[in-house]
């Protein structure tokens, strides 16, 4: 019982130790770590942010209600007629452009755990990575431009 109240201390509480010039070790939960090389100097928070629940509000259209806000309806308006999304607001285009609407949309509605929505929405995964696989690629700065264009108020 007790090794079972560290052990959930532990991971609401992550640390970083160096055991010697060679190694770190970091206690805490998987979806934070942070890898560093020997001797860097590695700054974690005990905040984690934690995904919703699998269960996402929808309307009755089967979207999720924070991409079916007035708002978010423009936005897929605007979307669609630059033939970025279909007319059920599938995605049109590669699955890193895909993933830079997404994080440029919820950047816009201010979506908390946005990958979840798109995910749920797309039927994807690992739209983060996606994501940072777009910001890898020098193509995506034109394709940035036009979404802050679509997604200017």
């Amino acid at each position: 019982m007790e090794q079972e109240l560290e052990r959930k201390l532990e991971l609401h509480n992550p640390t970083v130790h160096q055991t010697n010039e060679n190694c770190q070790v970091f206690t805490g939960p998987i979806s934070g770590c942070v890898f560093a090389m020997p001797g860097a100097n590695v700054n974690l928070s005990a905040k984690q942010e934690v995904e919703p629940s699998k269960d996402i509000k929808k309307d009755k259209g089967g979207m999720p209600e924070a991409l079916a806000t007035d708002k978010a309806m423009l936005y897929w308006e605007r979307l669609q007629k630059a033939g970025l999304v279909d007319e059920h607001c599938l995605p049109l285009v590669s699955r890193t452009k895909a993933a830079l609407i997404a994080n440029e949309m919820a950047e816009c509605l201010n979506i908390p755990y946005k990958w979840s929505y798109f995910e749920d929405l797309w039927q994807r995964k690992n739209m983060r990575k996606d994501y940072n696989c777009a910001l890898d690629q020098m193509q995506s700065l034109a394709f940035q431009d036009l979404l802050k264009e679509i997604f200017a108020d």
